[in-house]
């Protein structure tokens, strides 16, 4: 139950964390919650670990061998309710496609 996320530019890692997910399948969607144990965002006035201790809230679904992920920012308290990519409702979301290769 644990998880590593890292996010680059070209080369450069843009940012990355660590932590424990846990899952909620009796949902509409299925929901999961990442607590980040560690952090990094590669942008000045974010400090390292500025994201350790708090908690990120998604939905995921499965849609063949794809895996379909929508988060919201670590601390927010608000769980996505669609996988729109970007300003929903009061909340901003990221949405990650992952699919299996052969």
């Amino acid at each position: 139950n644990q998880f590593t996320y890292n996010s680059y530019i070209d080369s450069n890692l843009l940012e990355s964390m660590m932590g424990n997910y846990s899952l909620n399948i009796d949902s509409n969607h299925t929901e999961i919650d990442l607590q980040i144990t560690s952090s990094f965002v590669d942008i000045d006035d974010i400090p390292n670990d500025s994201y350790a201790g708090l908690t990120a809230l998604g939905i995921f679904m499965f849609r063949s061998d794809t895996l379909i992920f929508s988060g919201t920012e670590p601390g927010s308290g608000v769980r996505p309710l669609n996988f729109n990519q970007g300003q929903n409702d009061g909340y901003y979301s990221r949405v990650f496609h992952l699919t299996k290769e052969n």
